[in-house]
C-alpha cells in the first residue's frame, strides 16, 4: 500500500500526496492552475480563449503544462489519465508527472472537463443567421449543398432547418457570411439566378442593436455557364447568369445578352467524329450515324472527336 512519507496519507499516486506535492512543488515550480476543457462534438480544447482541434490529448495535456510553468525548465511531462469519455458533461481529475530526473519527480493536479463549444452549440438548435431560398432545384444541387456545408462544422457552420416551399426549399443556416459564400459557390457551379438581401430580424434587448438575416434567394435556370440554347432563332453559348444572361452567337460570334425570364431551348451536347473537312466540315451522327455537315465554322481536323449539338437536323460544333 502506498502512503505519503511526509503526511501519512494511504492510497496515493507517486511518492507524494497531491496536498504534500503542492506544498513541495511551490518552492521549486511555479505554476498556474490547470484547467482544461474539451468540446466532445469537435475535439477541441479551450485555452487562453482560443478553440483549437486536437488529436491526442496527452500531447495537449503536455503542451499546456509546459506553458502554464512560470519559469521555463527542462522535464519529461507525462500525464497520468483516467480512461476518458469523450461526452458532454463529464469531469476528470488527474495528476501531471514532472519529472527533472529520474529520483526528482513532481506532481500536478489539473481537470479535464468536457463542454460543449459554443460553435457546436448550435448545432441541433433552430439558430441560424439566414435563409437560401432554392428555387427549381434538383438532387445534384441539395447534395452538393450538403456536403458544403458538412465541411464546416469545425467552424460551427451547420443547417439548423429546412423547410419545404412552393417550387423549392428554404434552407436555414447558422453563418449569414457563409451563406452568401455559399450563394457565389453555387451560381459559379451551377448558373442560375442569385439574389442576396439583409433584413432586419429583431432588436437585442441587451445591446439595443438590431440583428439582421441575410436571404440568399438562388433558382436554377436548366441551364448554366458552358450551356448553348436558343433564343429567338439564336444559338447561344452561355457564358454569364444572373437577370441578365450573358454569352455569343456559335454561329456569327457576336456578343449578346437576354432576360433570363425568357424562354429558350436547350441541348444536349454530343460527341461526334469529323469524317470530312473539304469543302465542308462533315461529322458521323452519333445515333444515325449518318454525315452531318457543319453549319458553323471551326478548325478541325479529320477524325477528331468534337462536341457538337443538333438543332433542326442541322449540327452545330460548341
Amino acid at each position: 500500500m502506498n502512503f505519503c512519507p511526509r503526511c501519512g496519507k494511504k492510497d496515493i499516486v507517486g511518492d507524494f500526496c497531491k496536498a504534500c506535492h503542492a506544498e513541495m512543488i511551490g518552492g521549486i515550480i511555479e505554476f498556474k492552475e490547470i484547467k482544461i476543457k474539451i468540446c466532445p462534438l469537435c475535439m477541441s480544447y479551450s485555452f487562453k480563449n482560443k478553440q483549437t482541434k486536437f488529436d491526442d490529448i496527452a500531447v495537449v495535456i503536455r503542451k499546456i503544462a509546459k506553458e502554464s510553468m512560470k519559469e521555463k525548465i527542462t522535464a519529461d511531462i507525462t500525464p497520468m489519465l483516467p480512461e476518458i469519455e469523450y461526452r458532454p458533461g463529464k469531469k476528470y481529475q488527474f495528476e501531471i508527472e514532472i519529472a527533472l530526473s529520474n529520483k526528482e519527480k513532481y506532481y500536478i493536479p489539473a481537470e479535464i472537463e468536457m463542454e460543449v463549444c459554443k460553435k457546436c452549440s448550435k448545432m441541433g438548435t433552430k439558430y441560424f443567421e439566414g435563409v437560401l431560398q432554392l428555387r427549381n432545384s434538383s438532387k445534384e444541387v441539395m447534395d452538393f449543398i450538403r456536403k458544403e456545408v458538412g465541411t464546416q462544422r469545425s467552424r460551427g457552420i451547420f443547417i439548423t432547418d429546412e423547410k419545404e416551399v412552393k417550387d423549392g426549399v428554404d434552407i436555414f443556416i447558422t453563418s449569414q457570411r457563409y451563406l452568401q459564400n455559399l450563394g457565389q459557390k453555387l451560381q459559379n457551379t451551377f448558373g442560375g439566378m442569385l439574389k442576396i438581401n439583409p433584413r432586419l430580424f429583431s432588436r437585442n434587448r441587451q445591446t439595443s442593436k438590431d440583428v439582421h438575416r441575410v436571404n440568399v434567394y438562388f433558382e436554377l435556370l436548366g441551364y448554366k455557364r458552358g450551356d448553348v440554347v436558343k433564343h429567338e432563332n439564336n444559338l447561344i453559348k452561355i457564358s454569364a447568369t444572373g437577370k441578365q444572361i450573358a454569352g455569343y452567337n456559335i454561329v456569327t460570334g457576336k456578343s449578346t445578352a437576354f432576360s433570363s425570364k425568357d424562354k429558350v431551348k436547350t441541348f444536349d451536347v454530343k460527341k461526334a467524329e469529323v469524317v470530312k473537312v473539304y469543302p465542308d466540315v462533315e461529322v458521323m451522327d452519333p445515333e444515325t450515324y449518318q454525315p452531318l455537315r457543319i453549319e458553323n465554322k471551326k478548325k478541325v481536323v479529320q477524325g477528331e472527336i468534337i462536341n457538337i449539338i443538333i438543332d433542326e437536323g442541322k449540327a452545330y460544333i460548341v
